[in-house]
């Protein structure tokens, strides 16, 4: 569980900066954000 874990947290510190200078206008556009870093990420 703690590897699992450690994956997780490493994608999150990859996506927390770049996320970080975006600005969403509610929780849709938010998640949109989030999925878009996610598949740049693939």
């Amino acid at each position: 569980m703690r590897r699992e874990f450690n994956s997780v947290e490493a994608v999150w510190a990859h996506m927390k900066k770049p996320l970080a200078n975006l600005s969403a206008r509610n929780l849709d556009q938010l998640l949109a954000l989030v999925k878009n870093r996610l598949k740049r990420m693939q």
